[in-house]
């Protein structure tokens, strides 16, 4: 009952059966609209947001986090607002990864907004977009704008 708190530490909620083993419990979760498949973890064939996991009136999202080193390189490579040379920063993991396990765990969930600011903006001038680098500190503080398209992880390299 409400006297339970699952916590769930991932977007998606591995606990089979979750829904019949806390119907009533407190979730406490990093992500509201987890990913749910179809159970076949071999073929891994659909997954898709559960509009429905997260009950607004009971259950708890915790804000994803940003470890202690990774914040403190953000403070000390940020630049003065009007000094920062882009106007645009994203670089992360994608649909398009040279790394199949985590091309698959994009095509799965049918995520495209990552590849689509590749292939749309990454060409643009003053904009540095693509997979992961080394410095993205260094970018993040050097560009007006960060953008934060919908990720896998419980975890981030972004301070809000």
């Amino acid at each position: 009952g409400l006297d339970h708190v699952a916590l769930f530490g991932a977007s998606a909620w591995q606990l089979p059966g979750w829904r019949d083993l806390l119907p009533n419990s407190i979730v406490s979760a990093v992500e509201s609209e987890p990913i749910e498949s179809d159970g076949i973890p071999e073929a891994e064939t659909l997954c898709w947001h559960c509009k429905d996991c997260f009950q607004p009136w009971k259950d708890v999202v915790l804000p994803p986090l940003t470890p202690l080193p990774a914040a403190r390189s953000l403070l000390k490579k940020s630049k003065p607002f009007m000094e920062r040379e882009f106007l645009m920063t994203w670089h992360g993991q994608h649909a398009e990864s040279s790394n199949p396990a985590v091309r698959r765990a994009y095509e799965i969930t049918n995520e495209t907004v990552r590849t689509s600011l590749i292939h749309n903006l990454s060409h643009l001038p003053d904009v540095s977009i693509g997979s992961p680098i080394s410095d993205y500190a260094g970018i993040m503080g050097n560009a007006k704008f960060c953008l934060c398209p919908k990720g896998a992880s419980s975890y981030t390299s972004r301070v809000f």
